[in-house]
């Protein structure tokens, strides 16, 4: 992550992060450069993982329902497994955004 930060010509506004752990090591990185969460930079993360997350958390993330997920894959690869010829599907499962501090502008 360090790497390609300084590979970039010019900083943007903010990072969506692919999880909260991610966001963290990012955040580092931006602090020890000097910049500041959210002033300087946003930054949001992704999976609300609460061995990342502290209860005073700051980070924003989405909260993602793993057990129900979890659940929904099983089933589609149980269906999968029995109907091999059926179409594919697109299964959506919607998530909640928890808006925090690092996303305050």
């Amino acid at each position: 992550i360090e790497k390609f930060i300084s590979q970039l010509k010019c900083l943007p506004q903010a990072f969506v992060c692919a999880s909260d752990y991610i966001a963290y090591i990012l955040i580092s990185i931006l602090n020890q450069k000097g910049y500041r969460i959210p002033e300087d930079i946003a930054v949001s993360g992704y999976d609300n993982n609460r061995e990342i997350l502290m209860e005073d958390s700051f980070l924003t993330t989405v909260d993602v329902q793993k057990d129900l997920l979890g659940k929904r894959l099983v089933a589609q690869l149980l269906y999968r497994i029995g109907n091999p010829e059926s179409d594919y599907e697109i299964i959506k499962i919607n998530s909640k955004v928890c808006f925090k501090k690092s996303t305050d502008f």
